[in-house]
């Protein structure tokens, strides 16, 4: 007789599989009301896409949609089975309403007017010990807005509101470039690319570099000992992948549940201050809207991988594309996308 792990018990009332060489060897209650009450000893592909039924890197989260409706699952392989989780996911847009980011939106305007007041003055006189804390007090104004940008993305895709421009974007320059810029602000960890010559997909470009900000924010603050972080792409017939590893301390098992957890689970100052979350939430939401999906692979000690596929065949209706100026990478970008990890000479820099 199959004996279930005991951590399962505490998991009954969340969909659990157990598989055995690609068939189902266990579903609890909740999973054989999603699946089916014939789901035991089913091929797994059956009931999950290739891209979940195929995991193989474990312990992984991704989010996936199933039955029609989204789920966070979570794949570990255990004594020669497979272990997948079932989550169905919640978001922002129960927990943070427009006033509440109008509200951040007015104190971030006043942040940026007093922060060019008191450089002004700094200028003014030569003191130095004012310019630094001009700077100071300018990288907290990049922190808010890294925060209520991602905060944004969140709420209005949950909502169907997002609006963005699709076009047709070289991704290897276009990673290139966003690298070269990154290496000059922060030299240390290497950044090494693994690119094809050109690979092209239908996609917003600022979204996307919100999505590699997002990422490459995450390693530089929380993979500690980190001195490589890689980046490459690979192409589907269908899917563009985008890959990013770093060789860093890596997350624990019970981190890498909770991973996604943070911001769902509602804000509180401390994790307000580190970004509640919503890097990830972001960067996920994003991956949706293109078309694919976050995948984060983990294990504590060697370092943390993240996949981000977009589909190579989207196109939306020309009513929900915004019809805004054209995109234009900046260094205010680069500054509001690193806020979080930057040197303070780097906000120094804007006035030199």
């Amino acid at each position: 007789m199959l004996q279930i792990p005991a951590e399962l018990l505490g998991l009954s009332a969340e969909p659990v599989l157990l598989t055995r060489n690609g068939r189902t060897v266990y579903a609890n209650e909740a999973a054989e009301q999603l699946f089916g009450p014939d789901c035991t000893g089913m091929p797994l592909r059956s009931l999950l896409s290739p891209e979940l039924s195929e995991l193989q890197a474990s312990p992984c989260i991704v989010e996936a949609e199933l039955r029609g409706r989204r789920y966070l699952v979570r794949m570990q392989n255990t004594e020669g089975l497979r272990l997948f989780l079932f989550h169905e996911a919640a978001y922002a847009s129960r927990e943070v309403n427009a006033s509440f980011r109008y509200a951040l939106r007015s104190c971030l305007m006043r942040l940026n007017v007093n922060c060019t007041l008191l450089r002004d003055r700094a200028e003014a006189l030569g003191d130095e010990p004012l310019s630094g804390l001009s700077a100071s007090f300018l990288r907290d104004y990049y922190h808010l807005r890294r925060m209520i940008g991602n905060l944004s993305i969140v709420q209005d895709a949950a909502e169907e509101k997002l609006a963005f421009r699709l076009i047709t974007l070289d991704l290897c320059p276009f990673l290139r470039d966003l690298a070269d810029s990154v290496s000059a602000l922060v030299p240390s960890p290497e950044l090494r690319l693994r690119l094809p010559e050109t690979l092209t997909v239908r996609a917003d470009p600022a979204l996307l570099e919100m999505i590699v900000m997002n990422l490459l924010s995450n390693a530089l603050l929380h993979a500690k000992g980190c001195t490589v972080i890689g980046i490459s792409l690979h192409a589907t017939q269908e899917q563009v992948i985008f890959s990013m590893d770093d060789d860093g301390c890596g997350i624990s098992p019970s981190g890498l549940r909770t991973v996604f957890d943070r911001y769902r689970h509602g804000f509180d100052l401390s994790s307000m201050a580190n970004g509640a979350g919503l890097g990830l939430a972001a960067v996920r939401e994003i991956a949706r809207l293109h078309g694919g999906t976050l995948l984060l692979e983990s294990r504590e000690g060697s370092g943390t991988a993240v996949r981000v596929s977009l589909s190579r065949k989207l196109s939306l209706p020309l009513a929900v594309q915004d019809a805004g100026p054209a995109w234009e990478r900046s260094y205010d970008s680069i500054l509001t996308g690193l806020a979080d990890c930057l040197p303070l000479s780097a906000f120094s820099g804007i006035y030199q």
